[in-house]
Parts: C-alpha cells; structure tokens; sequence
C-alpha cells in the first residue's frame, strides 16, 4: 500500500504541463554550411517538479550540442528533443496522392511480372514441347506443319514477352523517380514541423524564468560571397561592393533576428596531424617516352557564365570581426530569413578604392584586349571566395571570380574585352629547308602583331605571344627578331609594355627557328 501512494506521489508531483509554450529564435549565426540558432523562452515554473514543453526548434537540431542557461533558482533534471509522431494522418493532401500513385506503380509492376511469368512459362513449354512432338514423328510434312505451327506461336510470346519487359521496366524508371520525388516531399513537410523540446525541471518556489538555448543545425543553412564591381573609367576609383546570398531551410523562420555570417564551417577537423619519421625507400616511376612539344605556354579554362538570380534584396552593413581562422561579418541591423529556402541577398560593405589600370592583349587568344584592373592594399576588405558582377559604364560585362588565397600584394580583376582595343596577328613568313650534312629540318616563323586604340584617351599597354619550348634534345628552339620584347625563357613568353595614345596603332613582330628531325615534325603554330 504504501508502494502505492509512493508511485502515485511520484505521478503527481512530475507532472507534464500540457499547455506547450512558444520559444523565439533572436541571434543566428550562419556557416558556410550549418547555422547555430540562439533561442529565449520565458517559462512560468510552479513549486515541484514538473515537465515542460517549448515549441519553436529545428528537425534538424543537434541535440548532442545544445547548451542551456537561466539565472534562477531551480534544477534541471533531464532535456530531451522529441519529434512529432508520423502516421497516416499527417501528411498533407500532396503527399498523400503521391503516396497512393506510387502504390499504384508498385501494384502494376507486379502485375505485369506475373504476365511476364507466364509468357516465360509458354516459352519454354513450347521450347520443350516442340524437341518432343518433332522426335515422335516419321513424316516430314507433319515436322514441317508442326514446326511452323511452335514457331508462330513461338514468336508471338517472345514478342509479349518483350513488351510486357518494356512496360516493366519503363514503370519501374518512373516509380524510382516517384519515389525520389516522394521522399523529398516528405523530407520539406517535416522541416515544416518544428520539434518540441521537454524540460524536467525541480523548482523549491514558484516563479517566472527566462531561458537561453543555443543549438547547431548540421546543413540546411549557408551563404556564398558575392561582389559588384563597377568601374567607370581607367582614371576614376574603383566601387567594391560585398554581398552575401543567404539560404536556410531548417523548417524554422527566423524573423527579426540579430544576423552574423561566418566563413569558419564547425564540421571542418581543426585537428593539427604530427609529423612523423619520413623513410626513404626505392621506388620507379614510369615516364611517358613520346617526345613532346610545349608549344601552348597559355592554357585557358573556360568558365560557365551563369545568370545571377537575386531575390529579396535588402541594404545591412556589417561589421566585420576576424576570428582565429575564420572571418565573421555581423550585420547592423536585424533582418528576417525565411525556412523556405529562397535566397535573400544583403549588402556587407562598400567601399571606394584606388586602383591602376593596364590593357592585357594577347591576339593569339582574342582580337580584343582585356582591361585588367589591379588594386593593392585588398587584404582590409575582407574578401573570402566568391563570384564578381563586373560593370564598366553602369553595363553588366560579365563575371569574374574573387581568389583571396593568393599570396600576390595586389589583386588582379579581369574588367572583360573592350571593343575599343582591337588586336590583329599576322603570319609573315613560314619557311623550311632541310640542314647541309644532317637529317633535320629547319622551320623559321614569323608573326606580325598590329595594335590599335580607338578610344579617345592614352591607354597602358601590355602586349603578350609566345614562341614554342622544346622538352627533348631532338628539337632546338632559338628566338630571332622580337622587336625589343622581354622574354622569358622558362615560358617563351614574348612581353612588349607600352602607352599607346588615341587612336594610334602599333606594330610588333617577332621570329623564332626550330630544328627538328625530318620525320618527326611538330606543329610549329
């Protein structure tokens, strides 16, 4: 008896307070990928032990990182992060159809094996049929008739059968990509619901207690840096404007939340790997014996050029603070961001700064020459990765890409090809004629290089080709005229710099000699 009224003291006292009370999300601090969220409830806490529970958190919080403090009086004897109870009924309508077509497909996949199965069965029946009824027959006429009769039939099943395969497998694609489309449904829809989590707390008074919670979510929350560029002459400042494009969908809406976007990502391994005893063993490489000629010294990557979408566009400067190894940009003012993963742009900084100007030609790659804009002192703006909207004039020219990991003290920004400085290459001379006493051919080229500036002011500058490199003894590479050109061996990289004025043209023109053997010619351009 007294065991009784023990359990039922127990019951009474630790009692679930039903009515769920709301929590706020007012800090977040958003990773390249992940978020930690900063949430505060005020929770009215009764005299005895008793179990609360806050709505308001992420599916997606990790509850192994969730830290939780208020100053009072009290103890908390257990958290726990609950989610709510699927079942039938708590699908949405969409979900629901979805659910009911991909049961359907499962159902018509079966059915059709089993037509599958039966033709198969036939199929072999006939095979083996046929071999026995031929072998009890003496005319051949009879053979023949029942041969023809096994092999119409023979045929219409296998032509079933492979219909009945195309059917099949045709459903099967669509019920693989219906399920796919399903569990993503499903995945959204439960983002939607938020998690409720349940406190244990024993309290020696009744009283009103504010609390702070602070979670990670793994994923489900980035931003990626991108800039503006805008130019309007070679001899005006250079407008750089950071930005960032914030995406979440954690099921959560942040609203009027207090915002700071780091570059540091708390999945990453910051442990430091030792050194350790370095052997030298003997081992062989395998080169690649075929003479080659490196006759291409300027290799190119192409870049997709892609449309920047913006959608909810706002203004936040932002302060920025940088950390041990990460760099964390703290907006001034609160901003929203939606859990539905649509993206929001905002505005960082913007600053006016310095920078030369110089015109890069190569006419070997392009007839325009490419304005190349180079700032120093870049190392105060904060820069991380990211995509460069570049205008010159107030026009879109087209997109760059911002590296700061590069160790160079300026930064170079590609401001596109201006229409204005054009470029042309000429072949003067291609000859060949086979060496006195030896088995190899001489091959002498020249190039002429015009330069024309049509604008209506002096520009800088720097004109670049280049001349073939031999990587076997077999050919021997030397420069002839190059009209003044630096020249850079290890690259055979032809450099003229130069201030062409407006609406003048120059020329320059360059010849180089390979020797080679004459069964073995290389392309010479």
């Amino acid at each position: 008896m007294k065991l009784i009224l023990f359990i039922l003291f127990l019951a009474c006292s630790c009692s679930l307070l039903l009515a769920q009370q709301n929590s706020t999300a007012t800090a977040v601090t958003i990773f390249r990928n992940g978020a930690q969220v900063h949430r505060v409830a005020e929770i009215n806490i009764t005299k005895g032990t008793h179990e609360y529970a806050l709505k308001g958190f992420s599916q997606a919080m990790n509850p192994k990182n969730l830290q939780i403090s208020a100053p009072a009086d009290f103890s908390l004897l257990s958290s726990s992060n609950r989610s709510t109870v699927i079942d039938s009924t708590f699908w949405n309508n969409e979900i629901k159809q979805m659910m009911k077509e991909t049961e359907s497909l499962s159902r018509k996949i079966d059915d059709l094996q089993n037509v599958f199965d039966s033709y198969k069965a036939e199929h072999d029946l006939l095979v083996h049929k046929n071999n026995d009824a031929q072998s009890g027959l003496n005319s051949v006429e009879a053979i023949i008739k029942l041969a023809d009769l096994y092999r119409t039939r023979l045929l219409e099943v296998k032509r079933k059968m492979s219909e009945t395969q195309y059917q099949i497998d045709g459903l099967k694609l669509k019920h693989t990509e219906q399920t796919a489309k399903l569990e993503e449904l499903k995945q959204k829809e439960l983002l939607k619901h938020s998690n409720t989590l349940y406190l244990v707390i024993e309290s020696p008074k009744d009283q009103l207690v504010k609390f702070d919670f602070d979670y990670q979510i793994n994923g489900l929350a980035s931003w990626a840096s991108i800039y503006d560029i805008r130019v309007g002459d070679v001899h005006s400042a250079m407008q750089f404007i950071s930005k960032a494009e914030i995406y979440q969908h954690t099921g959560e809406d942040w609203i009027n939340v207090n915002c700071t976007l780091s570059t540091g990502n708390p999945g990453s391994n910051y442990t430091l790997n030792p050194l350790t005893p370095w052997w030298l063993i003997n081992y062989s490489v395998r080169r690649n014996s075929t003479n080659t000629m490196y006759l291409d010294g300027v290799r190119t990557k192409a870049q997709k050029n892609e449309e920047l979408e913006q959608s909810n566009y706002r203004t936040a400067t932002a302060d920025v603070e940088e950390s041990l190894t990460t760099n964390e940009f703290t907006l001034q003012e609160k901003i929203s961001i939606s859990g539905n993963n649509q993206s929001q742009v905002v505005t960082l900084n913007q600053q006016d700064k310095e920078v030369s100007f110089k015109y890069i030609a190569i006419p070997k790659r392009n007839k325009h020459a490419f304005l190349m804009a180079y700032l120093s002192d870049w190392e105060n703006l904060n820069l991380s990765t990211g995509t460069a909207s570049i205008y010159y004039k107030n026009t879109l020219v087209g997109q760059s890409l911002i590296d700061p990991s590069s160790t160079d003290d300026t930064l170079s920004i590609s401001l596109g090809p201006d229409q204005a400085v054009v470029c042309e290459r000429t072949k003067l001379k291609n000859e060949a004629h086979k060496e006195f006493f030896s088995s190899k051919v001489k091959s002498t080229i020249e190039w002429n290089l015009i330069m024309k500036n049509n604008k209506t002011k002096e520009i800088s500058v720097e004109l670049q080709d280049q001349i073939p490199l031999s990587s076997s003894t077999e050919y021997e590479v030397n420069l002839g005229s190059s009209s003044n050109a630096k020249y850079d061996s290890s690259t055979g990289i032809l450099t003229w710099e130069f201030n062409l004025p407006a609406s003048k043209s120059v020329q320059k023109s360059f010849s180089y000699s390979v020797l080679y053997p004459k069964n073995n010619k290389p392309i010479l351009e």
